[in-house]
Parts: C-alpha cells; sequence; structure tokens
C-alpha cells in the first residue's frame, strides 16, 4: 500500500541510465553478456566500470522490456511483486526459523515492507 502511487510513475534518476540507456535492456544480445556486463551496461572488467554487478536484476529489466517495452508501470509493478514475495519469505523464515509466534512474525514482516532502504522496490 505505502508503494502504491509510485507505480504509476515516469522513470526518474538513475532510472534512465539503468534501464533506458542500458544496452543489456533494449538490445538483441547474448543473454551471457549480462553476466559480463555492470548494472549500467559496461564491461564489469573496463576501468570505467562502476563495478556494480547485478545480473538477474539487469535481466528482469530486460524481460520487462521484452513484455512491455519502456512502459515504467509495468518495471515498478514487477519490483513491487518481487518485493511482496521476499515480504512473504521473510515472514515464513521469521516463524519457523527464528520462531516466533503468528502475531510477531506478521509485525516484522510488516516491517521489513515499510523499511527505507527498500525504496527502490
Amino acid at each position: 500500500v505505502c508503494y502504491y502511487k509510485t507505480v504509476w510513475g515516469q522513470f526518474v534518476y538513475d532510472d534512465v541510465r539503468a534501464v533506458v540507456n542500458n544496452r543489456d535492456v533494449s538490445n538483441p544480445m547474448s543473454f551471457l553478456d549480462l553476466f559480463h556486463h555492470d548494472f549500467w551496461g559496461m564491461d564489469v572488467a573496463s576501468d570505467a566500470s562502476h563495478k556494480s554487478y547485478r545480473p538477474l536484476t539487469v535481466l528482469t529489466f530486460r524481460l520487462n522490456y521484452v513484455i512491455s517495452g519502456f512502459n515504467p508501470s509495468h518495471f515498478r509493478l514487477t519490483n513491487l511483486l518481487l518485493h511482496l514475495v521476499t515480504i512473504t519469505m521473510f515472514s515464513h523464515f521469521s516463524r519457523h526459523v527464528i520462531q516466533l509466534n503468528r502475531k510477531w512474525s506478521c509485525v516484522a514482516g510488516m516491517w521489513f515492507a515499510v523499511l527505507p532502504i527498500h525504496s527502490e522496490a
């Protein structure tokens, strides 16, 4: 609920560089090339590379592009869905591994969901 309004916005700040201008997202190239480039689409071995290596994130960007082009709402809905899956997994983890009761594992999941560190989602 707290991220709902962000779904309908445009690409902002580094979204343009990381998604729209990233050659790994829109150019048809080898799937394996994703694993040789940084988050911004540069060769990770290059001195100019930021060295932020996130191939699975870039893969989700590419899949979003294949499905909907550069529709920012689709990218954000995908991120929100992945965030909800992670929240559910965290709640189950707190219930079954940390052994919190149902009430406290739910509270832990809600707290995890709204942490500011997750604002990118």
